[in-house]
């Protein structure tokens, strides 16, 4: 496990879909002992799952970052994963970090188009979004816009991924 040097620190993890951002997390969330929230989650905790208009997309993310104040409150590292597509979503996120004088990572999980055509055509755990849904949401993906890291998560070596968002994130592994 990594040696963290502060106890209040937010990681949001983005990407489209298909891209393994929640695999990644998950793990990573492993590796520091920290609380993980998943979009998919929180979409099925909250009864929206197959529910996308704006108005559900904006529930789920609103209780995202409820549930990511309420653990920072509590000096917990989290990690909060979604797809995070533009910035009007990101901003809050980056609002209640400041405000709760938490240390503020943003990781973003890029993949292949053919990568995550495999990976959406296979059924998985969480995740309902299919290839219709990553080319829409790849066309609307506003860049990031704060200092942040990429992976990519092609090779699927966690274990790489890991290593890099140890060095970016200031942890030094023992």
């Amino acid at each position: 496990m990594g040696q963290l040097e502060t106890d209040k620190m937010i990681i949001l993890i983005c990407g489209l879909p298909g891209s393994g951002k929640t695999y990644f997390a998950k793990h990573l969330a492993e590796e520091l002992g920290a609380v993980h929230i998943s979009s998919d989650r929180v979409r099925d905790d909250i009864d929206r799952k197959g529910q996308y208009s704006q108005h559900s997309k904006d529930a789920v993310y609103e209780e995202m970052r409820r549930r990511m104040t309420e653990q920072i409150q509590h000096n917990q590292v989290v990690i909060v994963d979604a797809t995070f597509f533009s910035r009007q979503v990101r901003q809050p996120f980056y609002n209640a970090a400041r405000s709760s004088d938490a240390e503020l990572f943003l990781i973003e999980i890029a993949a292949s188009n053919n990568v995550i055509r495999q990976r959406v055509n296979r059924t998985r755990e969480e995740s309902e979004a299919d290839y219709d849904v990553y080319l829409k949401l790849k066309n609307s993906f506003e860049p990031v816009e704060i200092p942040h890291l990429t992976l990519s998560s092609d090779d699927e070596d966690v274990r790489r991924m890991m290593n890099q968002a140890m060095d970016y994130l200031g942890i030094h592994q023992t």
